[in-house]
């Protein structure tokens, strides 16, 4: 019996400090995304042939920023989107 509680509460604890250090502040990837945009628009210098309507852009992609809720989905919006 104590050897299964001991167990119960080590898991217990791994699944607490895991979960508190894999949440992401989401207003430092909407920066992080705002500073993509900001640079994209002012130095991508075929922006203008490709005929993209980078406000579509955007807003699409702004709408996903605020679902990331992990570091794993920040990597991976940071590095498909």
């Amino acid at each position: 019996m104590k050897n299964l509680l001991s167990l119960l509460l080590l898991i217990t604890f791994q699944l607490t400090f895991s979960q508190k250090n894999n949440y992401v502040d989401n207003y430092e990837i909407s920066q992080d995304f705002g500073k993509i945009i900001q640079d994209l628009s002012n130095d991508y210098i075929y922006l203008k042939d490709k005929k993209t309507d980078f406000s579509c852009v955007k807003e699409k992609y702004a709408e996903i920023v605020s679902k990331v809720k992990t570091n794993q989905e920040k990597i991976l919006f940071l590095n498909i989107y």
